[in-house]
């Protein structure tokens, strides 16, 4: 099986066959015609008397026919070569150009590369670096955690709030109880006073039965009157419900009837809708321009709100930090003082890794060296031990060749791994000396941003509040602004509504005449049963009137009643416990006085002990909160710090990927001009074999018009003579003027090859008529 060849040696095989061309041309200029294929072959004379022998450019009319054909054919394949060679011209000149163009797309494609591994070596650096930082975050988290912790476990465990409710709990019920006995002491002091001007029982018997048969009585009397007023009202409501119905019917068809006869007539409701019309459009303009006019200072306000509210947390952000000015200025001296040495070491560090990578890029430049020459060694040794010499010199030496470069490259590559673990390790001490530098520069940059904000809060404040001065005038046009934009939206609403007015009255002008007399029956028609169901509204209203009027003094009559009989019933009730109530009284008096006496010593007590856990309370609650706050502050910056590290790591891994991106285009890039490369070399092959085949058929132009130049027209002898031992043929020679016009029929051109062609061609043609001239003769 034949082996691969890429394009461009295919092409220079192309080059190596178009050597032998000229060769080739010469012998294949001997093949121009049928006539010199024939001749060629033909015996030659040797006497020396012989007339063709010495002139050699006799011919018949078929020899310089075939001559004459030979140039024609000679000169379109040299026009047709020409043409090719301007073809594979503009080939060759469009692969070069295309070359060119790949080129620099490989070199493009290689410097976006080089800058995307730039990124991603950042993007590594900026990681490590956030990675520190949330390291710190989380721990100052735990740390303020754990306190926060510490306290909440003693809050809780102590039961500080609980405590404290209970304490609180207990005062309070015992000032109830107290509260509620010194109550009772003075309820007690009521009761025996009353207790002791209680009346008798047989006068509060008699009383009580009196009272009981007024009530029963009157009661009767009510009820019975009440639901006879209940049934007049009903009657009335409906009589007036009917009747309020009839006269909205009649007052609407009143309205109708007047509204019929007020309307305008077609001529002047088309006036009064065009007027209507007119009105809508401006006030809709109007309002359309006042609302833009709002609208614009609203944004106005809402703008300069913005910026007051970002100044104002400017300035309140700035505040702390111009408080702490100074104390902020000596930690910024320390940290740049800091960042000045850790970046000095980076330096020494940077100079190692350069070092150990040169020395690496040097190791690994030489290890391709001795791969290719290896690869070289192996293919020479392949191709020996494919063809079967494996016992010769040349076979040995090629082994020995292929194992000592093998040899070269596996020391290299020990070399190479020795070398990329210092690299590695200097590498890997300079990215520690650059974060920690890097980290270093980060607190300089904050603490210099800290001083910086400082100094800025004095002016801060004043812009602040100039802006709110601002503001709070922007805010005045604006509700300005808004109100008459309200105002002229409220009157186009109004406009709106007169023209659908108007609208609606051209429309009923159109049939005046048959409303009116509709409207008339129709309020005819209403009145009349208005007037029907008005009389018997008043004479429902009149009797319920009445009816309502009994009930309500028969009601008055009987409440009274009632509560006569209720307050001697009570009145009984004491009369007959006077005695027992009195000694309770006295009794219930003393007790209440004695307990509300107690309880109010242990209030004072329970209130004492209630104030002071309440007071434990509040310190431990207090220091357990500013403990949150600061755990809340450390896990908001443990947030901040996951954040950044998070967009650290995206940023790493969007480089990665933006590496391995232009990693395949600068493949797919070097590929291309790779095969440009070959394209323009296979048109630069085509291009020289087309010279070439120009030169050639150039040579075989040129030999044919000398073959050509060379024949004359041949003449037959006037007197030929024959002896027994040598033949002698005399041949006239062509007139002069058929030599001049065959000389001017055939032109003379070409270059050394084609002088070449022309001396071999013109020896052949000699040959060729000496020996068509000896066989006629022979003949």
């Amino acid at each position: 099986m034949a082996k691969y060849q890429p394009a461009h040696k295919k092409a220079q095989s192309k080059l190596n066959l178009a050597k032998p061309a000229v060769t080739m041309a010469v012998t294949a200029s001997l093949a121009l015609s049928p006539v010199l294929q024939t001749a060629a072959f033909a015996e030659s004379g040797t006497d020396a008397n012989d007339d063709v022998k010495a002139e050699q450019k006799q011919a018949s009319k078929e020899e310089i026919a075939a001559a004459k054909a030979d140039v024609e054919k000679a000169q379109k394949a040299y026009d047709e070569a020409k043409a090719n060679v301007e073809k594979a011209q503009k080939a060759y000149d469009e692969a070069k150009a295309a070359e060119s163009e790949a080129k620099a797309g490989d070199q493009e494609a290689q410097k976006a590369l080089e800058d995307a591994a730039a990124a991603e070596m950042e993007a590594e650096t900026k990681l490590a670096t956030a990675k520190t930082a949330l390291d710190e975050a989380q721990k100052a988290y735990k740390d303020a955690q754990d306190a926060a912790d510490a306290l909440g476990v003693e809050y809780n465990e102590n039961q500080y709030e609980k405590k404290a409710e209970e304490a609180r709990a207990a005062a309070n019920a015992k000032k109830k109880e107290w509260s509620d006995a010194t109550q009772a002491q003075s309820d007690a002091q009521v009761a025996l006073e009353n207790a002791k001007n209680l009346t008798s029982e047989d006068v509060a018997q008699a009383a009580y039965d009196a009272a009981a048969k007024k009530a029963d009585k009157l009661y009767q009397d009510w009820s019975d009157l009440d639901n006879a007023a209940a049934k007049a009202e009903q009657t009335a409501k409906d009589a007036e419900a009917t009747m309020k119905a009839d006269l909205q019917t009649a007052n609407d068809a009143q309205v109708a009837l007047e509204a019929a006869k007020k309307l305008p007539s077609v001529e002047d409701a088309e006036a009064a809708l065009k007027a209507a019309t007119k009105a809508d459009d401006e006030a809709a303009a109007n309002f359309n321009k006042l609302d833009n006019e709002a609208l614009k200072a609203e944004k106005d306000a809402k703008a300069k709100k913005d910026a007051w509210d970002a100044k104002l947390a400017e300035a309140n952000k700035a505040q702390e930090a111009y408080e702490n000015l100074d104390a902020n200025k000596a930690k910024a001296d320390d940290l740049g003082q800091k960042f000045n040495e850790l970046d000095s070491e980076a330096a020494k560090a940077e100079a190692k890794k350069n070092e150990t990578g040169a020395l690496k890029a040097q190791i690994n430049n030489k290890l391709a060296e001795n791969k290719a020459d290896y690869e070289a060694k192996k293919r020479e040794l392949d191709r020996l031990t494919e063809e079967g010499v494996l016992t010769s010199p040349e076979y040995e030496a090629a082994k020995n060749e292929a194992y000592y470069a093998s040899q070269a490259v596996k020391a290299t590559e020990d070399a190479l791994k020795d070398a990329t673990e210092k690299d590695d390790a200097a590498y890997q001490a300079w990215t520690e000396a650059t974060n920690a530098a890097a980290q270093k520069m980060t607190e300089w940059k904050a603490a210099n941003a800290l001083v910086n904000l400082g100094q800025q809060y004095p002016q801060l404040k004043a812009d602040a509040d100039k802006l709110g001065q601002e503001y709070n005038e922007l805010d005045n046009v604006a509700l300005k602004a808004s109100d008459a934009a309200k105002g002229a939206k409220a009157a186009w609403s109004k406009t709106t509504d007169k023209k659908a007015k108007a609208e609606a009255d051209l429309k009923t002008a159109q049939g005046k005449e048959q409303a009116v007399k509709d409207a008339q029956d129709a309020f005819d028609d209403a009145m009349n049963k208005a007037n029907e169901s008005g009389q018997a509204y008043n004479e429902a209203l009149n009797a319920a009137d009445k009816a309502t009027k009994a009930a309500e003094d028969a009601k008055a009559d009987r409440d009274a009643a009632i509560d006569g009989q209720v307050k001697a019933n009570e009145a009984l009730a004491e009369a007959k416990k006077k005695p027992q109530i009195v000694a309770a009284a006295e009794a219930a008096l003393k007790a209440a006085a004695a307990k509300a006496d107690d309880l109010g010593r242990e209030f004072n007590k329970l209130d004492n002990e209630a104030i002071e856990a309440e007071q434990t309370l509040a310190a431990k609650k207090a220091d357990w909160n500013n403990a949150l706050a600061a755990a809340n502050a450390a896990q908001a910056a443990l947030a901040d710090a996951q954040k950044a590290k998070d967009e650290a790591a995206k940023a790493l891994e969007d480089a990665k990927a933006n590496t391995e991106v232009k990693s395949d285009e600068a493949k797919a890039a070097a590929a291309k001009y790779e095969q440009a490369q070959s394209d323009a070399l296979e048109a630069y092959a085509e291009l020289e074999l087309a010279k070439q085949a120009k030169a050639n058929a150039l040579a075989r132009l040129n030999a044919a018009k000398k073959v050509l130049g060379s024949l004359v027209p041949y003449v037959e002898p006037a007197q030929p003579k024959v002896t027994t031992n040598t033949t002698t043929t005399t041949t006239k020679a062509p007139a002069k003027d058929e030599k001049k016009a065959d000389k001017a029929a055939l032109p003379t051109t070409g270059d050394s090859v084609a002088a070449q062609v022309t001396i071999i061609a013109g020896l052949g043609a000699a040959a060729i008529a000496a020996g068509a001239t000896r066989r006629r003769f022979n003949a």
